[in-house]
């Protein structure tokens, strides 16, 4: 143990924290705030600094490779036959009968968990810490009804951000005295939040309505409130109209501009040049209509898209080609994804079939569609292969660029639920046999809706309902199982 300065100048220092930090980053043992080393002096910095406060180089963002895969048995043995699960509820410091329904991986501070209280009245905050998920604490209890939520949260190095109606808030991850404080930005007076969306290069755009109905965007970096407008964009939804908004990403060809923010609003998606705020693109696109829900009027909020089964839409491009945009399809019968490629001659076609069990994820440049039993995959909006599991994939695989990892669900003798566990290798080149199995077992429970497998330092999450005993009236808790899939992964800065 060596003896560092805690970067964190709202608190005491010197402060113990441990030197060799997994790929560059780790945490304070004290104040918990996120730390990283600087990989020229090997000073320590705040989680979410720029450049070294020690040498004043830059801290260049490490991206995680995922290591090499373990050995089949290997594999398998720390899957199946881990037994130290750790229950989920008790590590996350919520009450008893509170319903996991959501978490997002931070990669630097661990895993923010959402949790909501049984009657959907309250909603709860927790981290479950990194490096090796054996801790985890509440964070806040105070967080916005879920109902309120008009968007799907954002996560990046500054930390999380939750859109309302009427406010941004916001918990910084940087720490400043307190890790994951919360602050709270609000809107001018007379406009209302619409959307909310990350970027590339860690700022947030948020899309705000003014009573005539016209859109202004806002841009910030969360670690302030201070936010500045940079766009009035020409466009007028209907009210009741659920908004979507996203950057271009910076390597697509996009016609008449280096970089854009898309708008997908009403039954249009409109393309902007986020500088001038100039339209450089507008596509006709049948979008799903908002419902009632619960006698409150017509309402497209985060809950609603959970209901439904709503996917988000997403962008996917590869360098120096064409972006193109997935998104939610309305349909006479069948609801479905749509598709338009980002050209001059733009427009909405169909995808596929999407049912509300069905979901939809972004691989390498392409989207990986499953519809019941079977996973396929889309590039440059057209089919690329098709690929049968032998079971109902019902949340999304942990995926990178050689393997994928899926939980597939089944039913076993005496109605019990059984999890097929998959290790697939790509075999993109056969398109005949895009994936081949390594390693396939079984084990009882069912993965807990909303919380899909994570990978993160070579170690697999799942979050599970164990079986119970046929004819018992315990409701079985939910558990967390940690095991190690790969070898500690790797980071190029």
């Amino acid at each position: 143990m060596q003896v560092l300065e805690c970067p964190h100048l709202a608190l005491p220092s010197p402060h113990n924290l441990d030197a060799s930090f997994p790929n560059g980053r780790g945490n304070c043992r004290v104040c918990g705030g996120s730390v990283r080393e600087c990989g020229t002096c090997r000073g320590i910095n705040r989680g979410a600094a720029l450049y070294c406060h020690h040498c004043g180089r830059s801290l260049a963002d490490s991206v995680e490779q995922a290591g090499a895969l373990l050995p089949p048995g290997e594999i398998r043995e720390s899957v199946i036959g881990f037994r130290a699960d750790r229950a989920l509820l008790r590590l996350l410091g919520v009450p008893a009968d509170a319903q996991p329904f959501l978490w997002l991986k931070t990669g630097e501070s661990g895993i923010l968990v959402f949790t909501q209280a049984s009657n959907q009245s309250q909603v709860w905050l927790s981290l479950i810490e990194l490096p090796d998920a054996s801790r985890g604490r509440l964070i806040s209890d105070k967080m916005p009804a879920l109902d309120d939520w008009v968007a799907a949260p954002v996560v990046n190095r500054h930390g999380l951000f939750v859109a309302t109606a009427h406010a941004i808030h916001a918990w910084a991850s940087h720490g400043y005295g307190e890790h994951f404080a919360h602050h709270v930005w609000t809107p001018p007076s007379g406009q209302t939040v619409s959307a909310i969306a990350g970027g590339t290069d860690y700022t947030l755009r948020v899309l705000t309505r003014d009573d005539e109905i016209a859109f202004n965007l806002f841009i910030g970096n969360g670690q302030s409130p201070a936010w500045r407008l940079a766009a009035q964009l020409e466009m007028r939804p209907p009210p009741a109209s659920h908004v979507w908004i996203g950057t271009v990403p910076p390597d697509a060809v996009l016609p008449g501009a280096s970089s854009g923010l898309w708008v997908l609003a009403g039954d249009a998606l409109s393309v902007f040049d986020e500088v001038s705020g100039r339209r450089l693109l507008q596509v006709a696109a049948t979008l799903p209509k908002p419902t009632e829900i619960r006698g409150r009027g017509f309402h497209w909020g985060y809950r609603q898209r959970l209901i439904t089964g709503l996917f988000e839409p997403v962008m996917c491009s590869a360098p120096g080609r064409e972006a193109w945009l997935v998104f939610p399809m309305a349909g006479a019968s069948v609801p479905g994804a749509g598709v338009i490629n980002m050209n001059n001659e733009a427009r909405a076609r169909r995808l596929d079939d999407f049912d509300t069990t069905d979901w939809l994820a972004v691989d390498q440049g392409g989207v990986l569609l499953c519809r019941g039993e079977t996973l396929v995959r889309f590039q440059d909006g057209q089919k690329s292969w098709e690929y049968s599991l032998g079971g109902r994939l019902n949340a999304p695989p942990v995926l990178t660029s050689d393997w994928m990892l899926t939980l597939t669900e089944r039913s076993a003798p005496g109605g019990a639920s059984l999890i097929e566990f998959q290790v697939l290798v790509s075999q993109a080149s056969n398109t005949r046999t895009p994936l081949r199995p390594v390693v396939r077992s079984s084990l009882e429970g069912r993965p807990l809706p909303g919380l899909p497998p994570i990978l993160v330092n070579g170690l697999l999450l799942m979050a599970l309902v164990p079986a119970t005993a046929e004819g018992s009236r315990n409701k079985a808790e939910p558990v967390l199982r940690v095991a190690p899939v790969t070898a500690r992964p790797s980071s190029v800065y």
